[in-house]
Protein backbone atom coordinates (compact mmCIF):
# COMPACT_ATOMS: atom_id res chain seq x y z
CA UNK A 1 0.00 0.00 0.00
CA UNK A 2 1.37 3.74 -0.83
CA UNK A 3 1.74 5.60 2.11
CA UNK A 4 1.94 8.98 0.20
CA UNK A 5 -1.65 9.66 -0.58
CA UNK A 6 -1.60 13.19 -1.57
CA UNK A 7 -4.38 14.61 0.26
CA UNK A 8 -3.67 18.15 -1.33
CA UNK A 9 -4.33 16.45 -5.06
CA UNK A 10 -7.05 14.32 -3.80
CA UNK A 11 -8.77 17.62 -2.39
CA UNK A 12 -8.42 19.86 -5.56
CA UNK A 13 -9.94 16.90 -7.77
CA UNK A 14 -12.38 16.41 -5.17
CA UNK A 15 -13.21 20.13 -5.25
CA UNK A 16 -13.10 20.15 -9.28
CA UNK A 17 -15.49 17.00 -9.40
CA UNK A 18 -18.15 19.06 -6.82
CA UNK A 19 -18.37 22.33 -8.49
CA UNK A 20 -19.27 20.99 -11.53
CA UNK A 21 -21.73 18.74 -10.39
CA UNK A 22 -23.53 21.45 -8.37
CA UNK A 23 -24.10 23.15 -12.17
CA UNK A 24 -24.92 19.89 -13.76
CA UNK A 25 -27.61 19.36 -10.64
CA UNK A 26 -29.19 23.40 -11.66
CA UNK A 27 -28.87 22.40 -15.62
CA UNK A 28 -31.24 18.92 -14.66
CA UNK A 29 -33.55 20.65 -12.41
CA UNK A 30 -33.99 23.62 -14.99
CA UNK A 31 -34.88 20.86 -17.37
CA UNK A 32 -37.14 18.94 -15.52
CA UNK A 33 -38.65 22.35 -14.34
CA UNK A 34 -38.05 21.60 -10.50
CA UNK A 35 -38.01 24.10 -8.01
CA UNK A 36 -36.81 22.47 -5.29
CA UNK A 37 -32.90 22.14 -4.58
CA UNK A 38 -33.33 19.67 -1.90
CA UNK A 39 -34.62 16.16 -4.41
CA UNK A 40 -34.08 12.96 -3.86
CA UNK A 41 -32.11 12.30 -7.42
CA UNK A 42 -29.94 15.20 -7.15
CA UNK A 43 -29.47 15.80 -3.62
CA UNK A 44 -26.20 14.62 -1.67
CA UNK A 45 -27.64 11.61 0.03
CA UNK A 46 -26.92 7.97 -1.03
CA UNK A 47 -29.89 7.34 -2.88
CA UNK A 48 -29.29 10.40 -5.10
CA UNK A 49 -28.31 9.70 -9.26
CA UNK A 50 -24.68 8.92 -9.90
CA UNK A 51 -22.36 12.04 -11.64
CA UNK A 52 -22.46 9.46 -14.83
CA UNK A 53 -26.25 8.62 -14.35
CA UNK A 54 -26.47 12.59 -14.57
CA UNK A 55 -24.48 13.12 -17.46
CA UNK A 56 -26.23 10.45 -19.29
CA UNK A 57 -29.21 11.75 -18.55
CA UNK A 58 -28.42 15.16 -20.39
CA UNK A 59 -26.87 13.17 -22.84
CA UNK A 60 -30.00 11.22 -23.44
CA UNK A 61 -32.15 14.44 -23.63
CA UNK A 62 -29.71 15.78 -26.12
CA UNK A 63 -28.83 18.68 -23.74
CA UNK A 64 -24.89 17.56 -23.73
CA UNK A 65 -23.32 16.33 -27.43
CA UNK A 66 -20.94 13.27 -27.47
CA UNK A 67 -17.98 15.44 -27.33
CA UNK A 68 -19.51 17.10 -24.16
CA UNK A 69 -20.09 14.06 -22.46
CA UNK A 70 -17.18 12.67 -23.08
CA UNK A 71 -15.35 15.47 -21.49
CA UNK A 72 -17.55 15.41 -18.32
CA UNK A 73 -16.91 11.88 -18.66
CA UNK A 74 -13.23 12.03 -18.09
CA UNK A 75 -13.52 13.75 -15.20
CA UNK A 76 -15.51 11.66 -13.83
CA UNK A 77 -12.68 8.83 -14.24
CA UNK A 78 -10.39 10.41 -12.93
CA UNK A 79 -12.30 11.74 -9.75
CA UNK A 80 -13.37 8.07 -9.14
CA UNK A 81 -10.02 6.52 -8.93
CA UNK A 82 -8.41 9.33 -6.92
CA UNK A 83 -11.51 9.39 -4.33
CA UNK A 84 -11.77 5.05 -4.17
CA UNK A 85 -8.22 4.13 -4.53
CA UNK A 86 -5.97 4.70 -1.97
CA UNK A 87 -2.61 3.88 -3.75
CA UNK A 88 -4.06 6.20 -6.78
CA UNK A 89 -2.11 9.51 -5.54
CA UNK A 90 -1.11 11.13 -8.89
CA UNK A 91 -1.85 10.93 -12.30
CA UNK A 92 1.17 9.30 -13.53
CA UNK A 93 -0.47 6.43 -11.52
CA UNK A 94 -4.11 7.08 -12.84
CA UNK A 95 -3.35 6.88 -16.22
CA UNK A 96 -1.45 3.44 -15.23
CA UNK A 97 -4.43 1.92 -14.79
CA UNK A 98 -5.92 3.01 -17.57
CA UNK A 99 -5.88 2.44 -21.70
CA UNK A 100 -3.56 4.74 -23.79
CA UNK A 101 -6.52 6.11 -25.26
CA UNK A 102 -7.54 8.10 -21.62
CA UNK A 103 -3.68 9.52 -21.43
CA UNK A 104 -4.51 11.24 -25.15
CA UNK A 105 -7.72 12.49 -24.24
CA UNK A 106 -6.24 13.93 -21.10
CA UNK A 107 -3.44 15.39 -23.00
CA UNK A 108 -5.83 17.34 -25.67
CA UNK A 109 -5.81 19.61 -22.50
CA UNK A 110 -1.92 20.19 -22.26
CA UNK A 111 -0.91 23.73 -23.46
CA UNK A 112 3.04 23.31 -22.89
CA UNK A 113 5.51 20.19 -23.19
CA UNK A 114 7.49 18.43 -20.06
CA UNK A 115 10.81 17.25 -20.49
CA UNK A 116 11.62 14.30 -18.25
CA UNK A 117 10.44 13.70 -15.28
CA UNK A 118 7.70 16.65 -15.28
CA UNK A 119 5.06 14.90 -17.09
CA UNK A 120 3.16 14.62 -13.88
CA UNK A 121 2.94 18.59 -14.30
CA UNK A 122 1.58 18.43 -17.84
CA UNK A 123 -1.00 15.78 -17.06
CA UNK A 124 -1.95 18.27 -13.60
CA UNK A 125 -2.26 21.29 -15.92
CA UNK A 126 -4.15 19.19 -19.13
CA UNK A 127 -6.73 18.79 -15.80
CA UNK A 128 -6.80 21.61 -14.61
CA UNK A 129 -7.66 23.01 -18.03
CA UNK A 130 -10.21 19.97 -18.44
CA UNK A 131 -12.38 20.96 -15.53
CA UNK A 132 -12.02 24.79 -16.76
CA UNK A 133 -13.87 23.18 -20.12
CA UNK A 134 -16.09 21.02 -18.13
CA UNK A 135 -17.47 23.79 -16.57
CA UNK A 136 -17.82 25.90 -19.21
CA UNK A 137 -19.95 23.61 -20.82
CA UNK A 138 -22.31 23.69 -18.30
CA UNK A 139 -22.67 27.23 -17.39
CA UNK A 140 -23.06 27.73 -21.45
CA UNK A 141 -26.02 25.08 -21.05
CA UNK A 142 -27.62 26.92 -18.38
CA UNK A 143 -27.05 30.06 -20.17
CA UNK A 144 -29.07 28.61 -23.26
CA UNK A 145 -31.87 27.06 -20.73
CA UNK A 146 -32.74 30.26 -19.11
CA UNK A 147 -32.25 32.28 -22.50
CA UNK A 148 -35.32 29.62 -23.78
CA UNK A 149 -37.47 30.00 -20.62
CA UNK A 150 -36.89 33.87 -21.51
CA UNK A 151 -38.33 33.54 -24.93
CA UNK A 152 -40.76 31.05 -24.43
CA UNK A 153 -42.27 33.50 -21.64
CA UNK A 154 -42.51 36.57 -24.44
CA UNK A 155 -43.44 34.78 -26.96
CA UNK A 156 -46.70 33.95 -24.78
CA UNK A 157 -46.70 37.27 -22.83
CA UNK A 158 -46.47 39.25 -26.88
CA UNK A 159 -49.29 36.94 -27.91
CA UNK A 160 -51.38 37.47 -25.02
CA UNK A 161 -50.94 41.52 -25.44
CA UNK A 162 -51.78 41.49 -29.77
CA UNK A 163 -54.78 39.96 -28.26
CA UNK A 164 -56.03 41.70 -25.73
CA UNK A 165 -54.92 45.16 -27.77
CA UNK A 166 -56.98 43.69 -30.86
CA UNK A 167 -59.83 43.49 -28.31
CA UNK A 168 -59.88 46.31 -26.66
CA UNK A 169 -59.14 48.22 -30.07
CA UNK A 170 -62.57 46.70 -31.40
CA UNK A 171 -64.45 47.89 -28.27
CA UNK A 172 -62.68 51.02 -27.86
CA UNK A 173 -64.02 51.36 -32.35
CA UNK A 174 -67.64 50.51 -31.16
CA UNK A 175 -67.97 52.86 -28.27
CA UNK A 176 -66.40 55.64 -30.15
CA UNK A 177 -68.72 54.67 -33.48
CA UNK A 178 -72.19 54.77 -30.98
CA UNK A 179 -70.88 58.42 -29.55
CA UNK A 180 -70.38 59.71 -33.22
CA UNK A 181 -74.03 58.14 -33.76
CA UNK A 182 -75.52 60.38 -31.01
CA UNK A 183 -78.25 62.47 -33.09
CA UNK A 184 -78.42 66.13 -33.55
CA UNK A 185 -81.72 68.58 -33.54
CA UNK A 186 -80.28 70.58 -36.68
CA UNK A 187 -79.85 66.93 -38.75
CA UNK A 188 -82.20 65.92 -41.60
CA UNK A 189 -84.49 63.25 -40.70
CA UNK A 190 -82.52 61.03 -42.72
CA UNK A 191 -79.33 61.75 -41.17
CA UNK A 192 -81.28 61.23 -38.11
CA UNK A 193 -82.36 57.38 -39.20
CA UNK A 194 -78.93 56.93 -40.65
CA UNK A 195 -77.00 57.56 -37.29
CA UNK A 196 -79.55 55.73 -35.43
CA UNK A 197 -79.53 52.43 -38.04
CA UNK A 198 -75.93 52.79 -37.36
CA UNK A 199 -75.39 52.78 -33.66
CA UNK A 200 -78.26 49.99 -33.71
CA UNK A 201 -76.21 47.88 -35.68
CA UNK A 202 -72.92 48.89 -34.19
CA UNK A 203 -74.55 48.14 -30.85
CA UNK A 204 -76.10 44.69 -31.61
CA UNK A 205 -72.76 43.34 -33.04
CA UNK A 206 -70.84 44.64 -29.93
CA UNK A 207 -72.96 42.66 -27.63
CA UNK A 208 -73.43 39.59 -30.20
CA UNK A 209 -69.32 39.37 -30.15
CA UNK A 210 -69.21 40.14 -26.20
CA UNK A 211 -71.97 37.58 -25.91
CA UNK A 212 -70.96 35.29 -28.06
CA UNK A 213 -69.23 31.44 -26.95
CA UNK A 214 -66.13 32.14 -29.14
CA UNK A 215 -65.18 35.10 -27.30
CA UNK A 216 -66.01 33.62 -23.93
CA UNK A 217 -63.64 30.93 -25.03
CA UNK A 218 -60.95 33.17 -25.57
CA UNK A 219 -61.35 35.49 -22.74
CA UNK A 220 -61.74 32.89 -20.45
CA UNK A 221 -58.61 31.06 -21.94
CA UNK A 222 -56.79 34.21 -21.55
CA UNK A 223 -57.47 34.62 -17.96
CA UNK A 224 -56.54 31.18 -17.24
CA UNK A 225 -53.31 31.58 -18.97
CA UNK A 226 -52.44 34.95 -17.12
CA UNK A 227 -53.12 32.94 -13.82
CA UNK A 228 -52.40 29.43 -11.96
CA UNK A 229 -49.74 26.83 -13.59
CA UNK A 230 -50.65 27.31 -16.79
CA UNK A 231 -48.17 29.85 -17.93
CA UNK A 232 -45.39 28.81 -15.28
CA UNK A 233 -45.59 25.20 -17.11
CA UNK A 234 -45.29 26.57 -20.03
CA UNK A 235 -41.85 28.13 -19.48
CA UNK A 236 -40.01 25.13 -18.05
Amino acid sequence: MNTDSNIELRKVILEYALNVEHLINSLILSYLGIQNQSTKAFGNKSGSLSFKNKIDLLYDIEVLSKEEHLDLELLMIFRNQFLHNLNCNSFTVALSLFDKGIEKRLLRFCNFEAPGNLEESRYSDAYANLYFRCLQIVKDKIATRKKIISDKSKVLTDSMKHTIFFIDTLFRFFDELLERCTPSLDESKQMLQFKMDIANFTSDESKSISHSKKYKRIKANLDKISKGDILKNFIK
